[in-house]
């Protein structure tokens, strides 16, 4: 019970605590249900926010800073063991330190896959804890100010490792290939990320078999924090 009120103590607080701290979902653990031949669904919420530096596509030394909040939900599918879709929507908004933009809170919408890699094909017994996917998302969003219109696209490929320790708690990590580009109407000075690569470490808390909260971290590429609850049928 104690560990029950300490989790939910951490999720409100990363909740409060980062209303200003980069455009992206989560990229979450994988399904840990795959010992029965049923279709899987489950939806989930969170919130992120983060910041990630950036630089003009045609001029390298003009840099600035990306600011981003978003509110984002997750429709999860398993249609077959060892293999996951998902769909992605919600809302968020762009800002820019230096070039002073300040873009609306804004339809966020966006997609992805994930395929197990172990235990997949490989025969493990039922009480194998240790899990390997992959994970590919994409996800999009236009806004304006009041003169502007941007649209922020992001693709990312990522590798997840996650193992499922004792009272329920699945803490996972990994790395992943991350490219954004913000294009802006009008302007020759889109915008695209320093760095592609990040690194990233969450964990999932079961309170019951449906019930679970997430967090998740993410640096390098991005700094970015999220998290969000869900519920698994």
């Amino acid at each position: 019970m104690r560990l029950n009120w300490a989790v939910t103590l951490i999720f409100c607080i990363l909740v409060i605590l980062a209303a200003k701290v980069v455009y992206a979902g989560s990229v979450g653990a994988p399904s840990y249900s795959i010992y029965d031949n049923r279709v899987a669904f489950s939806v989930s919420a969170g919130v992120a926010f983060g910041q990630r530096d950036v630089h003009v596509i045609k001029d390298d030394d003009i840099q600035d800073e990306l600011n981003s909040s978003m509110f984002l939900s997750k429709i999860n599918l398993s249609p077959a063991r060892f293999f996951e879709i998902y769909g992605l929507i919600g809302a968020s908004d762009l800002q820019l330190d230096d070039g002073d933009y300040k873009g609306h809170l804004a339809a966020t919408w966006g997609g992805g896959i994930r395929p197990m890699i172990f235990p997949s094909f490989f025969k493990v017994s039922e009480d194998n804890k240790l899990f390997i996917a992959l994970d590919g998302q994409y996800l999009t969003m236009s806004t304006e100010d009041e003169k502007i219109s941007a649209t922020l696209h992001e693709a990312q490929a990522s590798l997840i490792v996650a193992y499922v320790m004792k009272e329920q708690i699945a803490p996972y990590g990994g790395g992943k290939y991350d490219y954004v580009i913000a294009k802006f109407e009008g302007s020759k000075n889109d915008l695209r990320g320093d760095l592609d690569f990040a690194v990233f470490v969450g964990c999932d808390y079961l309170v019951t078999r449906e019930v679970f909260f997430n967090v998740e971290l993410s640096i390098f590429s991005e700094t970015r924090i999220f998290a969000g609850v869900g519920y698994k049928y």
